[in-house]
């Protein structure tokens, strides 16, 4: 088992997707009407803080790391055919695959309560005609 980076991980991105959620609720309250209370925006302003140092901290943490690695290097040249960083489109894709995990989790999920649905349908069909 491995530890990652914290706030980079599944639950990192589900937070961050709560907090554009909730900017995004308050926004839309306004112009329908449904005013929203003064006191959510504190709250909101806290967690949009939050949420900015946490990308913050990854960042300070990636440049910790590479700081290190260049270091080893340093000191110890041949380390240099064993460190090796990625691309950013590569990191990108790294950082998608557990939303498209979910993705195809949740289809699955629902495909599967579709088809029960259905053979539930047949089956009383079936009981009925016969």
């Amino acid at each position: 088992m491995s530890a990652g980076l914290p706030a980079l991980g599944l639950g990192g991105m589900f937070y961050m997707l709560l907090i554009v959620w909730m900017v995004l609720c308050e926004v839309v309250r306004k112009p329908t009407g449904d005013a929203s209370h003064p006191s959510r925006w504190p709250f909101i302003g806290k967690m949009v803080v939050i949420g900015l140092l946490m990308v913050v901290a990854a960042f300070a943490e990636a440049l910790l790391i590479r700081g290190a690695l260049d270091l080893g290097v340093a000191f110890i040249p041949g380390l240099g055919k064993f460190v090796h960083t990625t691309s950013v489109s590569f990191a990108l894709f790294m950082l998608t695959i557990p939303f498209i995990l979910l993705l195809l989790l949740i289809a699955g999920v629902h495909f599967l309560r579709l088809l029960m649905n259905r053979r539930q349908k047949l089956e009383v069909e079936a009981a009925l005609a016969g």
